[in-house]
C-alpha cells in the first residue's frame, strides 16, 4: 500500500534540514602566482638574492678655519693676545701672528685669505686701514688706533662697517675716576679722600674730576682733597704731601699720575691709608705683588682692559654682529675693568661691591653719566 504524499513530504524536508548542518568542507584556495617577468606578491615566498652593488660616498668638503691676522709691535697691548687666543679657541678659529713688526708683515698676515685682522698699535692704523677699504670682506680691530686716518675720530670720515678702531682722545678716564671715586666714598669712614693727578693734560683732568664725582655719587658729604701735580715726575712732592694728608685726614688716597701718583701711593699706605690705583694694577705695578711695604693697604685699582673690548668684539663677530667704526674703551665696550678687591668685607661689604657693580652696568648702558667731558676732562 503506498505511503500518503504528506509523509514522503515530511522526510523530504528532514533530510535537507540535516544536509545543511553537516556541510562539506570546501577546499582551500591554492596561491596564485605572480605572471612571469613580474615581481612577486607579499606573500609569495622572497627569492634569496646576492647584496646590493656599493655606492661610492660623497666625500664632504672640507671647509678651512676662519684665520685671525695678529700683529704688534713688542710684547703689544696687555691682555690683547691672550683675548685673541681665547677667542680662536671658544670659537674654533686658527691665529697667525706676524713675526715682525712692519707693514709688509701685516699685509702678509691678510694675503693667504685671513678673515679677521688685529692690528694691534697705532703706528699700525693707515695700513690696517688701507687693508680694509681694499677688502670689504676682511674685519679689522685697529687696538690703540683713534679713526684719525679714516677721519672717524672728527666727524669727517665715513664709518666702514668692517673696521673698528678702539682708541682716540675721547677715551673714558673720566669713567675710570669715577668707579675709583664710587669706590671711596663706600670705602672711607671718616669721610674726608684725597686725589693725586696730573692736571695739565686732559687724561689727568679726566681722572681727577671724575673721582670727585664718584665720590659725590656714594658719599654726597664727603670732602674730597686734591694733590694737583703739573709734572709726573714730581715723586718726593707727591709722597710727601699724601704722607701728610694720610696721617692727618684722608682714610683713602687715589691717584692717577705716572710714577708721581704710584710714590704718593706708597707713601699713603705705608701712613696707614686704603689706597686706590689706576692706569695698571697698582698692587703689581706700584708695590712689586706685595713686596713692597703697604701692599696691604691697595683696595683696588681702575684701568682700561682693551683685551676684554676685543674679546667682545670678536665674539659679536662670531654672532654676525661685528661692532664698528671709532670707539674710544669705555664702560660701554667692556674696557672698564677693576682690579680684584684686596679689602675684607668688613671694610667694603658684599652689598656695597654689588653697589659697584651695579653703577659700572649702568655706566655700560648709558643710563648714568659722569658728568665729565670725555674730550677735554672739564665738569659738565
Amino acid at each position: 500500500m503506498a505511503r500518503p504524499p504528506r509523509f514522503l513530504s515530511l522526510v523530504a524536508a528532514l533530510t535537507l534540514l540535516a544536509a545543511c548542518a553537516n556541510p562539506s568542507p570546501t577546499a582551500a584556495p591554492s596561491p596564485t602566482r605572480a605572471p612571469s617577468g613580474t615581481v612577486a606578491s607579499a606573500t609569495e615566498a622572497p627569492t634569496a638574492a646576492g647584496p646590493p652593488p656599493a655606492v661610492a660616498a660623497t666625500p664632504t668638503p672640507t671647509v678651512p678655519p676662519l684665520t685671525i691676522g695678529y700683529i704688534a709691535a713688542g710684547a703689544g697691548t696687555p691682555g690683547v693676545f691672550t683675548a685673541v687666543e681665547a677667542a680662536a679657541a671658544a670659537h674654533g678659529w686658527v691665529v697667525q701672528r706676524a713675526a715682525e713688526p712692519t707693514g709688509d708683515a701685516l699685509r702678509a698676515l691678510i694675503s693667504p685669505g685671513a678673515s679677521i685682522l688685529v692690528a694691534d698699535g697705532p703706528e699700525f692704523e693707515a695700513v690696517a686701514h688701507a687693508a680694509a677699504v681694499q677688502d670689504p670682506r676682511l674685519y679689522v680691530i685697529g687696538v690703540g688706533h683713534a679713526g684719525l686716518e679714516s677721519g672717524l675720530a672728527t666727524g669727517s670720515g665715513q664709518a666702514l662697517p668692517n673696521l673698528l678702531a678702539l682708541g682716540g682722545p675721547a677715551s673714558r678716564q673720566d669713567q675710570l675716576g669715577f668707579m675709583a671715586g664710587a669706590v671711596a666714598g663706600f670705602l672711607t669712614e671718616g669721610r674726608i679722600v684725597t686725589a693725586i693727578a696730573d692736571t695739565a693734560t686732559a687724561v689727568g683732568l679726566k681722572y681727577r674730576n671724575g673721582f670727585l664725582h664718584g665720590v659725590r655719587y656714594t658719599c654726597s658729604r664727603c670732602r674730597v682733597d686734591f694733590i694737583d701735580l703739573a709734572d709726573e715726575s714730581a715723586t718726593a712732592f707727591a709722597a710727601e704731601r699724601a704722607r701728610l694728608n694720610a696721617s692727618l685726614s684722608s682714610d683713602v688716597v687715589f691717584a692717577a699720575a705716572g710714577e708721581a701718583g704710584w710714590s704718593g701711593l706708597r707713601a699713603a699706605a705705608q701712613a696707614g691709608a686704603w689706597v686706590i690705583g689706576a692706569e695698571a694694577d697698582a698692587y703689581e705695578q706700584a708695590f712689586e705683588a706685595g713686596a713692597a711695604p703697604g701692599a696691604d693697604r691697595v683696595a683696588t685699582s681702575v684701568y682700561f682692559d682693551l683685551g676684554a673690548a676685543v674679546r667682545a668684539a670678536l665674539d659679536a663677530y662670531a654672532a654676525g654682529s661685528p661692532p664698528a667704526g671709532a670707539q674710544p674703551p669705555s664702560a660701554t665696550n667692556g674696557a672698564v675693568a677693576l682690579a680684584p678687591y684686596r679689602v675684607n668685607e668688613e671694610a667694603l661689604s658684599g652689598l656695597d661691591r654689588q653697589e659697584i657693580s651695579a653703577i659700572l652696568a649702568r655706566l655700560a648702558d648709558l643710563s648714568l653719566d659722569t658728568g665729565i667731558d670725555p674730550l677735554t676732562g672739564s665738569e659738565r
